[in-house]
């Protein structure tokens, strides 16, 4: 079985002691990223149709960037089961700080406020006025914060830029021994693509979100549901959604929440993914585009642009943004957080 970046509450005491090694307490060896296996989905090559559908993917409020419907060809490719945790995430910070990456938006040592690598604002660690991050800075490393005494671990990570997404998808294939997808000097993809970790383009994300093994059937949700349920994602009917009552937002749930052991139904995508609707949106690699603007063969969008594609919705959308078939340009990153991907056959 694949084996994919994984981290837990229960590697809090190894976090800290790598970090603390990592920022040369204890010399100037850096840790690799923790692995565990078992968290990437294989997805086989086949045809799908890409777009809304003309029923239950509500006319009134679809936006015309979700058609025209096209047949879409792509080859096998494997896809995270879960979104990418603030565990993870803080991990990889402190390996990319340890390797030199990490600096200021002024070019200098790492302080709160906005972090950049390679000239690009991946993330902004806690500041006083900030609510949705939850990862610290202590002048040596990073940390999970857990506000309330309520552990976001293993939350999925919020409020990533495209390019700290992309970032961490290169961090996370140098530590675990693949050949890193992205040239950071251009944030373009190599070619031919390596077997490090990137993020998933649009069409493989919807594949993985909507369609059935069989490619027969599309689903409107993400948990294999044509009729949207609150019980079964972390988004809801316009408002915040908070089922684990957190007094604090970000109002998310631990990745792989609803999989019917927390009193929920499971709610796995057709191909086996959690949190394809709702919790935090998406980065895609695409940039944002009309479909008629780009291959329908392994597409990866178009060549340029302004705004990257976010897929899913979030805890804070309404129920319409978290259909499989909706799509939206961003450039910020808000509230978004991000799975990963890999172009490999089985």
């Amino acid at each position: 079985m694949e084996r994919f970046i994984n981290f837990s509450a229960g590697h809090a005491i190894s976090l800290l002691l790598s970090s603390l090694i990592a920022v040369g307490v204890f010399g100037c060896y850096c840790p690799g990223v923790t692995i565990e296996k078992g968290e990437m989905v294989y997805v086989p090559e086949g045809d799908f149709v890409m777009g809304r559908t003309d029923y239950g993917d509500d006319l009134s409020f679809g936006n015309s960037e979700e058609i025209p419907r096209h047949i879409v060809s792509l080859s096998s490719y494997q896809i995270g089961k879960y979104l990418v945790t603030n565990a993870q995430f803080v991990e990889a910070l402190n390996w990319a700080l340890c390797k030199g990456y990490l600096v200021s938006s002024s070019g200098g040592g790492v302080t709160n406020g906005d972090v950049y690598t390679y000239g690009k604002a991946i993330f902004q660690v806690i500041e006083s006025n900030d609510v949705l991050r939850k990862i610290s800075f202590n002048g040596r490393f990073f940390a999970v914060e857990s506000p309330g005494g309520i552990s976001r671990e293993n939350h999925p990570l919020v409020g990533v830029s495209w390019y700290g997404a992309a970032a961490f998808c290169n961090w996370a294939s140098e530590a675990h021994g693949f050949v890193p997808c992205y040239d950071l000097n251009t944030w373009q993809l190599l070619t031919p693509l390596p077997d490090g970790y990137r993020l998933p383009t649009e069409a493989e994300w919807e594949r993985a979100a909507a369609w059935d093994d069989n490619l027969q059937k599309h689903w409107i949700y993400g948990y294999m549901g044509d009729e949207f349920d609150e019980m079964r994602c972390s988004c809801n009917m316009g408002l915040a959604y908070n089922p684990l009552q957190l007094y604090e937002m970000p109002y998310t749930t631990p990745v792989g929440y609803y999989n019917g052991a927390n009193g929920t139904v499971d709610s796995p995508s057709p191909v086996g993914c959690y949190d394809m609707s709702g919790n935090v949106g998406q980065w895609c690699h695409d940039w944002f585009g009309r479909y008629d603007e780009f291959s329908n063969v392994d597409p990866f969008g178009p060549s340029s642009g302004f705004r990257h594609c976010s897929r899913g919705g979030s805890w804070a959308d309404g129920y319409m943004m978290c259909r499989t078939a909706s799509r939206i340009g961003t450039m910020a990153g808000g509230g978004m957080g991000l799975r990963i991907a890999r172009h490999v056959t089985q």
